[in-house]
């Protein structure tokens, strides 16, 4: 759970929670051992992705059964777009989804790294819905590509990340 912090957006909370009952939701029961520790934890002025957590999560798996239910969390427009953000071939996610089979460590990887993304991005805009509207704006640092979508691998990511810690930390982007 986390704990409240007066400057962080109420809505950034809300969908860490909601992120984090959607990881644990798909967590696979027969590698599921114990008590399954907070995804997210949070400071005076952000929410962030436990590392430690996230190697487990990548490592564990996650289960595909429910994972059209990101659709809305993330943002995004429809089913379609999920596998573009994902970097997963549209077909087999959804087929492991149908079959509720385990997600590859990179398809858990992608949801992680969008996740702290999205909440990043709420955190300097001050709200998911400004966050999701710079997310998916082409941008022409990114080639004309929106930033989701030049993210859906670690590099773009980074890029993705420093463009948004310049708009936090008085830079441009």
């Amino acid at each position: 759970m986390l704990a409240h912090s007066a400057r962080l957006p109420g809505d950034a909370r809300s969908l860490a929670q909601s992120f984090a009952t959607w990881l644990d939701d798909s967590l696979d029961p027969s590698h599921r051992t114990g008590s399954v520790a907070p995804v997210f934890s949070e400071n005076e002025s952000s929410i962030f992705l436990d590392s430690a957590r996230a190697v487990l999560l990548i490592r564990t798996g996650l289960l595909a059964g429910n994972v059209a239910a990101l659709v809305p969390l993330l943002g995004l427009g429809k089913k379609e777009d999920l596998s573009r953000a994902l970097n997963a071939n549209s077909t087999s996610l959804w087929r492991w989804a149908r079959d509720n089979k385990p997600l590859p460590g990179q398809t858990v990887e992608q949801i992680l790294r969008t996740m702290q993304l999205t909440l990043f991005a709420a955190e300097v805009f001050g709200g998911v819905e400004a966050a999701r509207q710079w997310l998916h704006k082409p941008h022409p640092s990114l080639d004309g590509m929106a930033p989701i979508d030049y993210a859906d691998n670690e590099f773009g990511a980074q890029k993705v990340r420093g463009m948004l810690a310049g708009l936090k930390y008085g830079g441009v982007a």
